[in-house]
């Protein structure tokens, strides 16, 4: 698997995020972009650790932002998809939440043995 190519339920959540933000709704963006990096976290770490198979994406976004096994990039990015945003609904730093997840999805993908 490239770089670029990415399992259709994750682009999918991608675009999602993608078409939310040009409606101009922000947080729906953030949640497809979760989804999406959660959904490669999921899929990355059932290949190496047998036992996460039955956890959230969420959970799995919260290994990888710790798994001193990963590059700092990607930890920090798994680690900003998993912050709360702040009571006036902004987040609590300047990355764009659809570039992480776009990045740590392609990362954890490029990570993987490959198939055949």
């Amino acid at each position: 698997m490239t770089d670029t190519a990415l399992p259709e339920s994750i682009q999918s959540e991608l675009n999602a995020g993608k078409d939310a933000r040009t409606a101009g709704n922000e947080g729906r963006a953030r949640v497809h972009a979760r989804r999406a990096a959660g959904e490669a976290a999921r899929m990355y770490r059932s290949v190496y650790f047998a036992s996460g198979r039955h956890m959230n994406a969420f959970r799995h976004l919260q290994h990888i932002a710790v798994d001193i096994n990963l590059p700092g990039d990607l930890r920090a990015a798994a680690a900003r998809l998993t912050e709360r945003v702040r009571p006036d609904h902004t987040l609590p730093h300047a990355e764009d939440p659809l570039d992480d997840a776009r990045m740590l999805a392609a990362a954890l993908f490029s990570r993987l043995p490959e198939e055949g």
